[in-house]
């Protein structure tokens, strides 16, 4: 079997540098790498394997002399002579370093051109002489030297110079342990024959990647029968023995005797934190034990955040044994309840519920659960959830009203909708009999939660109403409130929505500070739907977004991401998106990763992967109509039928769109149903040049709800079926309208979608308003997607003055005269005509009206007025 050629490679590079670092636990196989790679390439070296002896300098470097003679013999003839001197009259340890680096060059350039390699350096780790005099070599040995150190410990000795130099190359567990494939082709090697699939898993999970367990694995695997093959390996008694012996000799017994107490104290933990560490085994240095363990690579790692450790699984299974058999079982399940108690206390429930099971004690386990309650069903994957529900009796899980709570979670993240109810209702009746007023209000809550992911808001807002009266605390309150205020949004009920988050943040110091990140997280939805980008960009939590339960990360990214879509951030709304759906399918929701792939795939097609995008539409559709998600579905469909009408497949385009507007109504999404009609309305004048007049009604229609973006849409359609009807001033003034509404807002997405590709509308409505604020801003839009060329080459042909201006912007006042159309050259300015909503406004103006109750009056956002009034003093010439 050949060794893996990239991990040779690295270490053949490192041979090139001063120093090589292999820093890995026990079995990792850093000895066997270093000396294959040296055979390989017939490379001259030194090998000195320590021990605790070479804590003495002098030892080390006698022992470094005996190396070199098996090359050189000779060497080293006068530092010998001195280190044969009495310990008073013999040159200090530096003087004898600089000794060796002399004998090195008195023998010559072939001498140096030599790899010393220092094997099991962990043995002088502690020794402050030795680091001290190998830093001294590392530093003044002849060039040509290399220097390789295998250890199981962080390096003591002085090196950041080397480092600094880029003369170190490090090699570390992560390198050297086996992935997936290594672990099958060294299974397959060492059993002699081919390992099933689901074999090879269970040990690579298990050992993870660890080459001296999957070696024994594979031993255990070739002494077993056909039969017992076909089982997890790592259940051989024999395998076991082996394994433990060999930690218990290379791991366990080296450490230190407060260190053995403190590993068999904490072996209940996955992750170690110092708190938690410290509270588990009361006294102990929990700081100093995880620092020391992990510095020692003795199966100990840190956690990717840097905020912790962990043992690993082997290591932790033979603590666990080694536990019983000084203590007895009693003594490891006397640890699994004090374990689980501070993991409670420290608000870790899951890994408490999880501990509890080990225990086999169920019952307890689900009383974890219960003093939780959503948080820790929140907080937790589907799959976890699944698998404690397999762990509990059947008879407990059919009537304990804690294990039907989590039996109905489960069934809401499959969008298993008939089977959650009958699992609430259950739970709830058995908390009502029992007076549980708790667990009654949790239940509720869940209750609530279904109904939301059915689709059913109606019916949300009202179980919200319900769990609201059952409320014990201002904490409870405060998560009534904002589902309520969440299930209002999703029918854009904004005054209904505006009400409970008032109510909730009255009392929301109470709650705690994932309940602060929701609210927050739910304003921004309201600000999304509402149209205004721009604000909500600023109002969501995606910074906080790691202290919000696990099980609103998804919905926060999902939301960031169509933010940064609709103003047009296309590559970071991607990013965004597809983080939103490793969330989600980690999480485990299949209403959820309906949304996500939904938001996904426009984000997509905006970054032009238009095949991908149909390819997740279409899932996304299954995935909503298999969940009974309805709402969903008319979104993808009509997500689907925008992605055809811009592909110009319109048939295509027709029977989607139709289809997505038959299954929603007004009264339940408006800001949906508007958005369908629109589409409906324009694909049909695209189609057949039918009217479209009542785009104008649907544009009033969503101002008057507070749909910012469907009255942009419904107007930017309108403006470009009046343009495509030959009607180019009317076209020109809605369009302007839409266009300073839209930029206002930063509705670029849909400005890019639908005028890009239509250079000859843009360049008709700049020509009819001439050069202005409001067309250099939508130039700018396009310019930054590559679409503002064709416009200005459509305005060279047919205005060149003015095209010019837009290529080398300037002042606006002072060429206005000359690039208005119909320009007169006489001294009196000519004011351009002031469009309807301009008049409408400088009416509301001449009535004492300021610029914030313009923006009440007619829903338009601060920037939109400021820009409005500017355009009509711009107009009128006023100047002061």
């Amino acid at each position: 079997m050949s060794l893996r050629p990239e991990l040779a490679a690295a270490l053949r590079e490192g041979l090139r540098l001063r120093l090589t670092l292999v820093c890995a636990p026990a079995g990792y196989g850093k000895t066997c790498l270093v000396s294959h790679v040296l055979e390989q390439h017939r490379l001259r070296h030194a090998w000195y394997r320590l021990d605790s002896l070479d804590q003495d300098p002098a030892v080390f470097l006698e022992g470094a002399v005996a190396a070199w003679r098996r090359l050189y013999p000779g060497f080293g003839a006068r530092l010998l002579r001195e280190l044969q001197a009495r310990p008073g009259e013999r040159p200090d340890d530096l003087q004898l370093a600089a000794l060796f680096i002399r004998e090195c060059e008195a023998a010559g350039p072939e001498a140096c051109r030599v790899v010393l390699v220092l094997d099991e350096y962990e043995h002088v780790a502690e020794s402050a002489a030795f680091n001290e005099v190998l830093g001294y070599l590392l530093e003044n040995a002849p060039a040509a030297l290399s220097v390789v150190v295998a250890t199981r410990y962080e390096p003591a000795f002085p090196c950041q110079k080397l480092e600094a130099a880029g003369q170190v190359k490090r090699l570390d567990t992560d390198d050297l342990r086996f992935s997936a494939a290594q672990t099958i082709e060294v299974l397959a090697y060492h059993a002699g024959r081919q390992v099933p699939r689901q074999v090879a898993q269970a040990v690579h999970t298990t050992a993870q990647g660890w080459p001296t367990g999957v070696v024994m694995a594979a031993g255990a695997i070739r002494r077993a029968s056909e039969e017992t093959a076909g089982d997890d390996p790592l259940r051989d008694p024999r395998l076991a023995q082996n394994l433990y012996s060999y930690l218990a000799e290379q791991v366990y017994l080296r450490t230190s005797p407060e260190t053995r107490e403190f590993l068999l104290k904490t072996c209940c933990l996955t992750i170690l934190t110092p708190d938690i560490a410290s509270a588990v085994a009361t006294g102990a240095d929990a700081y100093g034990h995880i620092r020391e363990l992990v510095e020692q690579r003795a199966f100990t790692f840190e956690t990717p955040d840097g905020r912790g450790a962990r043992y690993h699984p082997l290591f932790r299974d033979f603590l666990q044994t080694r536990l019983v058999r000084e203590h007895g079982s009693g003594g490891l399940r006397q640890a699994q309840h004090v374990t689980a108690k501070v993991l409670e206390d420290f608000e870790e429930h899951a890994r408490a519920v999880d501990l509890l099971l080990d225990a086999n004690d169920p019952g307890e386990a689900l009383a974890v659960v219960g003093r939780a309650g959503e948080r820790v069903l929140d907080d937790t994957q589907a799959d976890t959830l699944r698998t404690w529900l397999q762990r509990i009796p059947a008879t407990l899980g059919q009537t304990h009203p804690w294990a039907l709570i989590v039996a109905a979670h489960v069934g809401i993240r499959a969008g298993e909708f008939e089977d959650a109810f009958a699992n609430l209702e259950r739970a709830v009746a058995a908390l009502r009999g029992a007076r549980d007023g708790h667990g009654l209000y949790q239940a509720l809550s869940v209750r609530e939660c279904a109904l939301f992911w059915q689709g059913e808001g109606e019916a949300a807002v009202e179980a919200c109403r319900e769990a609201l009266d059952h409320a014990l605390t201002d904490a409870q309150r405060v998560h009534s409130l904002l589902s309520l205020a969440c299930a209002a949004v999703d029918m854009r009920r904004w005054e209904q929505a505006e009400e409970a988050l008032a109510s909730a943040r009255r009392i929301e110091p109470a709650a705690p500070l994932e309940e602060k990140v929701r609210r927050r997280a739910i304003e921004a939805n309201v600000l999304y739907h509402q149209g205004q980008f721009e604000k909500a960009l600023h109002t969501i939590p995606i910074r906080e977004i790691n202290q919000a339960s696990e099980a609103l990360k998804f919905g926060v990214a999902n939301t960031y991401g169509l933010l940064l879509l609709g103003v047009g951030r296309y590559e970071e709304a991607q990013i965004a998106l597809e983080r939103a759906e490793r969330l989600v399918a980690e999480y485990g929701h299949d209403a959820g990763l309906a949304v996500v792939r939904d938001s996904l795939a426009q984000a997509l097609a905006a970054n032009g992967a238009d095949s991908r995008a149909l390819e997740i539409l279409r899932n996304a559709t299954s995935l909503a109509s298999f969940v009974g998600d309805q709402v969903t579905v008319s979104y993808t469909l009509s997500h689907t039928a925008t992605l055809y009408r811009r592909r110009n497949r319109l048939r295509d385009s027709y029977n989607y769109a139709e289809k997505a507007l038959k299954i929603i109504k007004l009264e339940r999404d408006p800001y949906l149903f508007l958005n369908c009609k629109s589409n409906i309305l324009f694909l049909n004048f695209i189609r057949d040049s039918a009217n479209y007049d009542e785009l104008l009604e649907l544009a009033d229609e969503g101002r008057a709800r507070l749909l910012s973006f469907v009255f942009t849409k419904a107007l930017l359609f309108y403006g470009i079926c009046s343009f495509l009807s030959g009607k180019q001033e009317r076209s020109a003034e809605v369009l302007d309208e839409a266009v300073s509404h839209a930029a206002a807002m930063m509705h670029n997405h849909i400005l890019l979608q639908e005028l890009g590709p239509r250079p000859e509308v843009v360049a008709a409505y700049l020509v009819r308003t001439g050069f202005c604020e409001q067309g250099v801003t939508l130039l700018s839009v396009l310019e930054k997607h590559g679409l503002s060329s064709r416009v200005t080459q459509t305005l060279q042909r047919v205005a060149p003055k003015l095209a010019a201006a837009y290529s080398e912007p300037f002042d606006c006042e002072a060429q206005h005269g000359e690039l208005s159309p119909g320009s007169r050259t006489d001294t009196a300015p000519r004011h351009p005509a002031l469009t309807p909503r301009e008049n409408e406004i400088l009416g509301l103006m001449a009535q004492g009206l300021s610029n914030e109750e313009l923006g009440q009056r007619l829903f338009l956002a601060p920037s939109t007025v400021k820009t409005h009034v500017n355009r009509i003093f711009r107009k009128l010439g006023v100047t002061s």
